[in-house]
């Protein structure tokens, strides 16, 4: 309790005054600062980018307890790629490939010069190409990927670095679709059951859910597992995440499906396995 702000405190006492209810758990971070990189980067994220937000940060004397790094981070697979992976840009950094900073100049503008040429993804990708050929550098090319430590690499080297290198960085969340991903899992890509379904929007989505993404699942449908392998679904993700250092995950695209409470309950024993029980945040 002492460590809640004053807001959540006012509607702790009515909950702890019923026998029948239980008072919710503070997460470890509810009085700290943290730092999303959606805003920034949108899908665009990229490890240089992401050492240069914190680093701002700490640059002007404020500490920044958590990370998130949001959507985008993660791989986009074809048959046959490893469903679970990091992006290459993340996959290829080195441990200590950032340490020398000033070796690479950042463009700050660059996420927005990107995506301000597109509204939605797949124009975006247009974009984005037109705008390395116009000489906007793809920044993921710059970083050293023969350099830094070759035994550490990937997601747990750049994890490491930044909280070894900024005081008080304790915890780096990745963001994730509470189905995998905003199609879902990839059929025949685990050992899984695992099929496409279609989808059909609620009547309160359709009427505020634009969305490009939400455009493709309704689409093409969405790989859903089987409820009953739900828990192993997500210790698969976890599990890898945790050996990489994450802490926890934020967790997107929530609003539901008819197999959710079987996902949310898998959900939850992968976080108490995974990340002590508290890993997580709930997004839209």
């Amino acid at each position: 309790m002492a460590s809640l702000p004053p807001s959540a405190k006012s509607i702790m006492p009515p909950l702890a005054s019923s026998s029948s209810t239980t008072p919710p758990r503070p997460t470890l971070f509810g009085d700290n600062f943290g730092w999303c990189t959606w805003d920034a980067f949108y899908l665009t994220v990229d490890p240089l980018g992401v050492w240069h937000g914190v680093k701002d940060f700490a640059d002007v004397g404020i500490t920044q307890k958590f990370l998130v790094i949001d959507d985008g981070w993660q791989s986009i697979n074809f048959d046959g790629d490893n469903p679970f992976e990091e992006c290459e840009k993340f996959r290829k950094y080195k441990e200590g490939s950032l340490f020398r900073l000033e070796a690479y100049p950042y463009d700050k503008s660059r996420a927005k010069k990107i995506l301000l040429k597109a509204k939605e993804l797949e124009i975006a990708r247009k974009a984005r190409s037109r705008a390395i050929q116009a000489g906007l550098r793809d920044l993921s090319e710059q970083l050293p990927h023969s350099g830094g430590n070759e035994s550490c690499s990937g997601l747990k080297a750049f994890i490491k670095d930044p909280k070894t290198t900024f005081r008080g960085l304790d915890d780096v969340y990745v963001w994730q679709a509470l189905c995998g991903a905003w199609g879902g899992v990839r059929p025949e890509s685990t050992h899984r059951d695992s099929k496409l379904v279609p989808v059909k929007l609620s009547p309160c989505l359709t009427g505020t859910m634009d969305d490009l993404a939400v455009d493709k699942i309704v689409e093409g449908g969405i790989g859903l597992v089987r409820p009953d392998q739900a828990a192993d679904l997500y210790d698969s993700m976890h599990s890898y995440l945790s050996k990489a250092g994450v802490s926890g995950v934020k967790v997107d695209v929530i609003h539901g499906f008819d197999l959710a409470k079987a996902y949310y309950d898998g959900l939850s024993k992968s976080v108490v396995k995974n990340f002590k029980g508290i890993g997580i945040i709930s997004s839209m």
